[in-house]
């Protein structure tokens, strides 16, 4: 008897109601060389909507010169996304090696760090990006709250690209409970560091 193969939608809500790094590894290890297959443009639009924003806010003349770290890379899909939007310098945090190895392959990432952000020993490095880009990574076990933290410490201070400071820009996909509990700490956290002048939200949309 053939053993029936999990469909994409079932792979990613497993992923989402894992709470700790080691179910993490283990289910993206397992996944990996399966998971551009399972998750093609034509199932998975993430990385296109995230280029067309970063797209969106920073001008084409300036895109070969802005810095992007992509969170939670994967594969390399935002990374491939952005390349054909005019982006070139791009680094990438991926905790998970298996995952990295592919993403390094495609060969559009400068700098990656293998490792988790949020735990307070990331080695990414502070003022930097004109872009932090996070898909599909904000949730419990994979990226805590504090992970937006760090992101904000990653970020160019100051004018940049014709805005205040670089951006943090995050996409979830919402919808599940796991997700909508993991906003009630995320919402007041983000509040919070915007109260301390941390960053300062420019706009939310949810689809």
């Amino acid at each position: 008897m053939s053993k029936v193969q999990p469909t994409p939608l079932q792979m990613a809500t497993a992923a989402v109601k894992m709470t700790t790094s080691e179910q993490l590894m283990n289910h993206y290890t397992g996944w990996a060389h399966s998971y551009d297959q399972m998750l093609g443009p034509e199932t998975y639009i993430g990385p296109q909507l995230a280029a067309e924003e970063l797209a969106r806010l920073v001008p084409e003349d300036r895109r070969a010169q802005a810095r992007i770290l992509d969170v939670g890379a994967g594969t390399g899909k935002v990374g491939i996304e952005l390349k054909k939007k005019g982006f070139v310098h791009m680094d990438a945090l991926e905790p998970c090696r298996e995952m990295m190895d592919i993403l390094e392959a495609t060969g559009v990432y400068q700098n990656t760090f293998t490792e988790f952000i949020g735990i307070g020993k990331t080695t990414i490095p502070q003022k930097t990006y004109d872009v932090v880009v996070v898909v599909g990574s904000l949730y419990e076990g994979h990226i805590p709250v504090e992970g937006l933290d760090e992101m904000i410490d990653a970020t160019k201070p100051g004018q940049v690209m014709g805005g205040e400071g670089g951006y943090v820009v995050n996409f979830m996909r919402q919808g599940t409970p796991e997700v909508e509990k993991f906003m009630l700490k995320l919402k007041p956290h983000a509040d919070q560091l915007e109260a301390k002048g941390r960053w300062k939200k420019v706009g939310v949309d949810v689809g």
